[in-house]
């Protein structure tokens, strides 16, 4: 009899701790999908407190869901400006399990806090895991461009040494022969890229179009992209902005408008907003354009261009009534 009841408390014991361990992850699952929504919705910074709670409900030993969690983490951290909690976070994933995406990731991280020489030798150990992937060397040039731009083309240079005649292969070139501004070269690659069915080379086709100022050409390109399923609010900003340059207000509002009304995604509105409030300026449609603005701020407070654009509205919206009254 003492035996059964031992036993008997024994499976009580594992039953409780069972429902504990179940509720936790319950736990742990629910904050890791309220910090997806908070960056979706652009809130990085609750982002990083919902992963944070999230890794809080972890069990003792690492699992693939803490390691999802903590790639969302970092990501966050790093769009917050919080570069040195993301240095932290990819250091702890990459002392777990190294790759070259990490290094990567923990280099643009360095970039961000101006450790550059840290970053170099976080992208050359990149380098040394995947040195033979094209992707590897134009993400390392993405991060590297703004603070030091011979450097960042001296990747894509390496880049370019690799050989390869997959579709993908020609998308890459086409788009590395792009951000050195060698158009005629990507038009080439490009074009081998779409006979090969590559729908992306289209994106690409546009954007090299744009740049040689053939902005009819570079729509025709962004339709057919946009026409293969590639619809985006990313598309629709670019072809916004083409329009613009182009003198096209009308329709650039349109694709500004069209891109807003997408919901698959926001890492675009806060530009397309933007964009939308001054191409009502453009239209000469003031009143508009300064509500537009306002509203923006009101979201996004801390865009130092949109306050100096939206001084100038207010005062351009002033001058007009003042007008009207005589």
């Amino acid at each position: 009899m003492k035996r059964f009841i031992t036993l008997l408390w024994i499976a009580v014991a594992v039953f409780m701790l069972s429902g504990c361990s179940n509720t936790k992850q319950e736990m742990e699952l629910t904050y890791r999908d309220q910090g997806i929504k908070h960056m979706n919705a652009g809130d990085y910074t609750a982002a990083v407190t919902s992963f944070t709670k999230a890794l809080q409900q972890a069990p003792g030993r690492v699992r693939e869901l803490e390691l999802d969690i903590s790639y969302y983490k970092a990501a966050a951290q790093y769009k917050s400006g919080d570069f040195g909690g993301a240095i932290d976070t990819y250091t702890n994933l990459i002392d777990y399990k190294a790759s070259a995406d990490l290094y990567i990731l923990r280099g643009s991280a360095y970039i961000g806090t101006g450790e550059t020489e840290k970053a170099y030798v976080d992208f050359d150990q990149a380098m040394e895991m995947d040195g033979k992937n094209y992707e590897s060397y134009i993400r390392i040039y993405e991060s590297l461009a703004q603070t030091d731009a011979e450097k960042a083309k001296g990747y894509l240079n390496e880049a370019l040494k690799l050989e390869g005649k997959k579709d993908k292969d020609y998308l890459n070139r086409g788009e590395i022969y792009y951000y050195l501004g060698d158009y005629q070269n990507a038009e080439k690659e490009l074009k081998e890229a779409l006979k090969k069915e590559n729908m992306e080379s289209l994106l690409y086709l546009g954007k090299t179009y744009e740049a040689v100022q053939d902005p009819d050409t570079a729509l025709d390109y962004y339709q057919q992209y946009q026409e293969k399923g590639r619809e985006s609010q990313e598309v629709y900003n670019i072809m916004g902005m083409c329009k613009m340059n182009k003198g096209d207000y009308e329709g650039a509002l349109q694709s500004f408008q069209a891109g807003l009304a997408m919901t698959d995604g926001t890492a675009f509105r806060q530009t397309l907003l933007f964009n939308e409030a001054v191409v009502y300026e453009y239209l000469l449609d003031f009143d508009t354009a300064a509500a537009k603005m306002a509203a923006y701020l009101e979201e996004f407070p801390d865009d130092t261009k949109a306050q100096k654009e939206n001084e100038f509205l207010q005062t351009r919206r002033t001058k007009s009534a003042g007008e009207g009254d005589n």
